[in-house]
């Protein structure tokens, strides 16, 4: 019989690679999402429409503030 802990470790070490290939992908996407999100921002400004163009900043900033927050995550893991 496997000892417990040597177990417990074993079983840890497999979730944090399951939860690494799932947040991987959603990063990914996170980031191809802000930086487009950027390119609209841009065009906004553009057209002067400023209201509009402080709430997708904030989207933005919000979606980056994410992006962080993951990757933190998957360094602790």
């Amino acid at each position: 019989m496997e000892d417990p802990k040597i177990s417990n470790h074993r079983r840890q070490t497999q979730q944090a690679k399951r939860s690494q290939r799932m947040y991987g992908s959603q990063i990914e996407r996170l980031k191809r999402d802000s930086k487009e999100l950027k390119h609209y921002i841009q065009r906004v400004e553009q057209t002067g429409n400023k209201h509009l163009a402080y709430k997708l900043q904030k989207k933005h900033e919000y979606l980056s503030s994410r992006i962080e927050d993951i990757r933190e995550e998957l360094r602790s893991a």
